[in-house]
């Protein structure tokens, strides 16, 4: 079965690849824009202040606009997967802590030692 047959295991990841791939074709029919500078500098200022003039004459979005488009791609995790994966971050951070500590008083009592 070769990659292109598999089937994703969950909605997500279906919609991640489907979003990559619309991602991809639209790379494609991107063409290298050549910005000009001019003597005269232009406006940015729009009626709305949403949207600004870039150099070619095009509008973009705002910054904010673009923001709140990144943050709707996001696919948030699950209650249960955010539990788990928070349980596990917090055991291993108080075994690699206790682990510190042992080292710490090891070195503090041989260091003692070599002072006596």
């Amino acid at each position: 079965m070769s990659e292109s047959e598999k089937k994703p295991e969950t909605a997500s990841e279906e919609k991640l690849n489907t979003e990559k791939a619309e991602a991809v074709s639209q790379d494609s029919e991107k063409k290298p824009v050549i910005s000009q500078t001019s003597s005269k500098k232009e406006s940015n200022n729009s009626s709305d202040g949403s949207q600004k003039k870039s150099s070619d004459g095009k509008t973009k979005p705002s910054f904010w606009k673009g923001v709140k488009t990144e943050f709707k791609k996001i696919v948030w995790p699950k209650k249960s997967t955010l539990v788990k994966q928070s349980g596990v971050v917090m055991a291993v951070s108080i075994i690699i802590g206790a682990m510190i500590a042992v080292i710490d008083r090891v070195v503090l009592y041989g260091i003692d030692l070599l002072v006596k």
